[in-house]
């Protein structure tokens, strides 16, 4: 998008995703928006850009698509950019949402250098102002793309602020205009802080617009769903149903029930990028009280991504509501004739997929959706170990067909060591599986890796690596203990992630790897998600991957060390 379509842009994504401060208007007298946003200065988020930018571009890179930004905006802007906008403060806006859309209205509130220097910035962008006689810092505003605001728009400058009212008048009397000290909390560290008010949405458009999407959608399944599969049109077509249903039990619930709901999206070149989301019920609400219900997360296999992981993954399904748990259902049991049919499952293992897949639709059904991933590793020949569990209703069907499956088929026989080892009254079984692994793929885990299978009490277990390390992961899984966890998260260790790229890539890759994350023998976090309830409903989602992106394509790092900290 061209630079000169910036404030009708900003303007769309108001009205589209709003939000951001307390909520005085109401005490004051002023207009209550349907939202309200608080942005740092343009200064600091122009500089985010540019950051993410060079981590992007890659090695040598990173520079030369700065400046071809930069260049991007004097080309739109000329030489004087966005001279007549204060870099150095905080930037807010509120949107009205109607329940006649083309009547619904926005409100940029800008910090301003001088009145005459903000004008030549709104003519940079194409917008053309014409004073209104008589009405001091009052402008009739006419967007570049007339129709994209069916009424008429007005800029008022005052006090070193400009109010940019966007399809109608709320700038044009000063009495209407919300206070900038009641749209800006100078505590707020997030880039971009949105808080929005649900149950100042129209009720009608909200359900004309649920109602529209769900015709909409239905009238396209015979396009998308594949008549000459049965089954598949089946699955996909309770997914997307429940999909709809959740979106508008969600919606609905919220408008009613809902207080506010607070966006924040955080950036910081040491900890990387944050989504914070916070819906605040209404008290007394059934709402609230599903909040105030929701439980610290747990995973009965947390203390699987133990001291000695290279990286790990926990998690859980999201089975949080009965829609979700139909749509999981539905996925696996679609699955299930795909495995008893399709060609491209041995049919020898064919018993094996269509349990597998019973299995994981019972226990989706019943809302057990834990599961945990890690790499273990080097040990002293340096090589590395993977396991894995996951929660599963009763796979004692899937155990027993594996072992009609080996019985019945020579390869598996010489391949499957039946009841290899045992742990706690669980029979462990082995497959040999190094003469399939490619060269990176022996390179960690060994010409002699096998995978080691164990069906537990409601959860299986898998472990690759050599064969005594993976039998041992298996039955170190199978006793793990339970606990606290995020709702899902990776987390890794430096030191030990770098002698994997050097086994695998060489030293050039590790060394690269190590200038971003550093080489210290520890467990960070790399991505994360969080969810608290009490009083309100916290969601958080926390991300570094992006600063590793340019070395794993082959980059080098904008800043050395940056996620050390």
């Amino acid at each position: 998008m061209s630079a000169r379509y910036l404030l009708a842009a900003t303007a769309a994504v108001l009205l589209a995703a709003p939000a951001g401060a307390a909520d005085t208007p109401a005490a004051t007298g002023k207009p209550k928006p349907t939202a309200v946003v608080q942005t740092q200065p343009a200064g600091k988020l122009l500089a985010d850009v540019q950051d993410l930018i060079r981590l992007a571009a890659g090695p040598g890179k990173g520079e030369a698509a700065v400046k071809r930004f930069q260049r991007d905006i004097e080309d739109e802007l000329g030489e004087k950019g966005f001279e007549g906008l204060d870099l150095n403060r905080p930037a807010a806006g509120y949107a009205t949402v109607k329940e006649k859309v083309a009547d619904s209205t926005i409100v940029l509130v800008v910090p301003v250098t001088t009145e005459k220097d903000f004008l030549g910035l709104l003519d940079r962008l194409k917008f053309k102002t014409t004073e209104m006689k008589g009405k001091k810092g009052l402008y009739q505003l006419v967007p570049p793309d007339a129709d994209l605001f069916p009424h008429d728009s007005y800029v008022r400058v005052a006090d070193g602020w400009a109010y940019v009212g966007f399809n109608g008048d709320d700038v044009v009397d000063p009495a209407n205009l919300i206070p900038v000290a009641e749209l800006i909390d100078p505590q707020q560290d997030a880039q971009i802080a949105a808080r929005i008010y649900p149950d100042r949405f129209p009720e009608k458009l909200l359900k004309t617009g649920l109602t529209q999407l769900e015709d909409g959608v239905n009238g396209f399944k015979q396009f998308l769903l594949p008549q000459d599969k049965k089954a598949v049109a089946k699955g996909l077509g309770t997914i997307i149903d429940e999909g709809l249903k959740l979106l508008r039990r969600t919606a609905e619930g919220l408008q009613k029930d809902g207080r506010e709901i607070i966006l924040r999206y955080s950036y910081d070149p040491a900890a990387g990028m944050a989504l914070e989301v916070t819906v605040v019920p209404k008290p007394g609400t059934e709402l609230a009280k599903a909040v105030a219900a929701r439980a610290p997360t747990t995973n009965r296999f947390a203390g699987l991504v133990g001291k000695d992981a290279v990286v790990g993954v926990v998690g859980q399904a999201p089975l949080f509501a009965p829609e979700t748990r139909e749509m999981a259902a539905a996925l696996f049991e679609m699955l299930e004739s795909l495995a008893e049919t399709e060609e491209g499952v041995p049919e020898p293992l064919r018993p094996v997929a269509a349990a597998v897949c019973k299995g994981l639709t019972r226990t989706v059904k019943a809302g057990d959706g834990d599961f945990a991933v890690v790499l273990l590793g080097p040990d002293k020949d340096g090589r590395f170990t993977g396991v894995g569990a996951v929660a599963f209703d009763d796979p004692s069907g899937v155990e027993k067909a594996l072992r009609v499956a080996v019985e019945k088929n020579a390869l598996f026989k010489k391949l499957v060591t039946l009841d290899a080892d045992k742990t706690d009254g669980v029979s462990l079984h082995t497959i040999a599986v190094g003469s399939f692994l490619d060269e990176d793929f022996v390179k960690a885990f060994g010409k002699d890796a096998v995978v080691c299978l164990a069906f537990g009490k409601g959860a299986v277990y898998a472990a690759v690596g050599p064969a005594g390390s993976a039998v041992s992961a298996v039955k170190t899984a199978v006793a793990v203990k339970g606990g606290p966890a995020p709702a899902a998260e990776m987390v890794g260790n430096p030191a030990r992630v770098v002698k994997l790229i050097t086994l695998e890539k060489g030293d050039q890759e590790a060394k690269q790897f190590a200038a971003v994350l550093g080489n210290e023998d520890k467990r960070i976090s790399v991505w994360g998600v969080t969810i608290a309830g009490g009083e309100k409903l916290t969601i958080r989602i926390t991300d570094r991957m992006l600063f590793l992106s340019p070395v794993f394509s082959g980059g080098t790092p904008a800043e050395p060390g940056m996620l050390r900290r």
